[in-house]
């Protein structure tokens, strides 16, 4: 599901995506899209080696089963260091057992869709559009910036249900700023830090 929309926009911005899939008819469909595809299984070595694994910058994983996507970060890690990784995982926890086998690049497969409609929410409920999508880039920050954390305190239940609480009492402090100084300040540290946002 995802991989076919990440596939189509980066070849909208000229990145031409080498994917491959092991079902069939998916193959088929995506090779009349324009896609090219190969047919398999992504955690085979002979077919990452044939599709280019080893002249390839970036490998992207939108694989949905978890125990497969950890073998390929694995598999990847050892034969072919130099690829920068990205993959996507089902939720907070799949995220974690990905940062188990090495993953430093992990997407949570409904995130940005809730973030997305959250901030249509807040438009329809007469919140201006720019503020609006400030608020999702703050709340898309600070959960970035959590992540590691609650990682690191995954098996303490009590000490992670505390930092959860502490990082969610300065996220809604900081989601309700309404000093325009305050404003512009954190608005130029978000793009000073993360150019592409």
């Amino acid at each position: 599901r995802m991989g076919t929309d990440v596939g189509r926009f980066l070849i909208s911005s000229g990145v031409k995506p080498v994917i491959l899939d092991h079902d069939a008819s998916n193959v088929s469909l995506l090779r009349k899209l324009g896609f090219e595809v190969y047919y398999g299984d992504a955690t085979r070595l002979d077919l990452l080696e044939s599709a280019g694994a080893g002249e390839a910058e970036l490998l992207i994983i939108t694989i949905g089963d978890l125990d497969r996507a950890k073998r390929l970060v694995e598999l990847v890690s050892t034969h072919y260091p130099h690829l920068k990784v990205l993959v996507n995982a089902q939720d907070r926890e799949a995220a974690f057992e990905l940062f188990d086998v090495g993953a430093e690049r992990v997407h949570r497969e409904t995130f940005g869709s809730a973030v997305a409609m959250g901030q249509e929410a807040l438009r329809e409920l007469g919140v201006d559009p720019y503020e609006a999508h400030r608020l999702g880039r703050i709340f898309n920050k600070k959960d970035h910036d959590m992540m590691p954390h609650l990682y690191q305190l995954r098996n303490e239940e009590e000490s992670y249900i505390s930092m959860y609480q502490s990082h969610h009492e300065h996220l809604e402090q900081l989601m309700t700023i309404d000093s325009g100084e305050q404003l512009a300040a954190l608005d130029k540290a978000w793009n000073a830090k993360n150019p592409e946002h």
